[in-house]
């Protein structure tokens, strides 16, 4: 009996990559369906996932996006939670500095012609607490959080966020390139990535957000130019028997994307390997 325990255990760390492989798949074909790779980085391949949880409102609760979740305005007023889902365990990993970064890339309107970007934000010296996996700094941003504000009668913008490793130089490279009083509006991304020495993002995630409210329950997110290029992804295609079921308990509460957002709701779970554990051992608990 013992043995087996030790067993279930030991396969746990396992279980846990191949949670994160499958979902890095998906979140990677989504930036890819969605049209955010090369409208806003020209390649992806992220080695880790990173969640954003907006806080409560009045009207919704918390709000823990999945790639193309479709928001209400109010919800994203005030600057999100970044978590980092990562497989390296090495210390290293809680001595890294990141960049963070919120653009659209769908101003005027996802619908037209002459796109531009709008830089929403980005916040330097980001480090990893090793109990939460939150990504927290104490310095203040590059540039603060500027909410999402799709004009009236526009589809719904895709708000994209990458997280990159801070390289040494960015301290003293970024100031020259952007500051407080910078015209967010009609900024090239990809060219600041290249001149701040950013290397490929390692982790992404998006949401959607219309003008009215109300569409956050009904409308279609709208990828450019047009929503048909939006899939239905199953999220969490995992061949081992019963996995997929048990790791809906451990999921966290969502707002549940549209029926063609590329990843379900279900599909993209907070760093909640206790539950999953729980889970298991309870399940062996039955068989005996």
């Amino acid at each position: 009996m013992r043995s087996f325990f030790v067993l279930v255990l030991s396969f746990l760390p396992v279980l846990h990559a191949q949670i994160n492989s499958t979902l890095l798949a998906n979140v990677t074909q989504a930036f890819s369906q969605a049209q955010i790779v090369p409208d806003v980085i020209s390649s992806f391949a992220p080695t880790d996932l990173v969640n954003i949880t907006f806080p409560a409102i009045a009207s919704a609760p918390t709000a823990s996006v999945t790639p193309g979740s479709l928001l209400p305005m109010n919800q994203t007023a005030t600057q999100p939670t970044f978590t980092l889902i990562t497989d390296d365990t090495t210390t290293s990993m809680n001595n890294e500095t990141f960049v963070i970064a919120l653009v659209d890339p769908d101003v005027p309107s996802p619908s037209g012609t002459g796109r531009t970007e709008f830089f929403h934000f980005l916040g330097a010296n980001f480090s990893m607490d090793p109990s939460s996996s939150n990504l927290v700094n104490s310095t203040p941003a590059v540039l603060e959080w500027f909410p999402p504000t799709p004009p009236p009668g526009d589809p719904p913008h895709r708000y994209t966020l990458v997280v990159y490793e801070q390289p040494d130089s960015f301290s003293d490279v970024v100031p020259t390139l952007v500051n407080a009083s910078t015209n967010r509006l009609s900024f090239n991304f990809s060219s600041f990535t290249v001149a701040a020495n950013l290397a490929s993002p390692i982790a992404g995630n998006y949401f959607l957000v219309g003008a009215d409210n109300s569409t956050a329950a009904s409308a279609t997110p709208s990828a450019t130019p047009t929503a048909t290029n939006q899939p239905t992804l199953t999220a969490l295609p995992l061949s081992t028997s019963g996995i997929s079921s048990i790791l809906t308990i451990s999921t966290s509460t969502v707002i549940a994307p549209p029926t063609t957002s590329p990843i379900s709701a279900a599909g993209y779970p907070k760093p909640m390997m206790g539950g999953i554990s729980f889970v298991i051992l309870a399940l062996v608990c039955e068989l005996f």
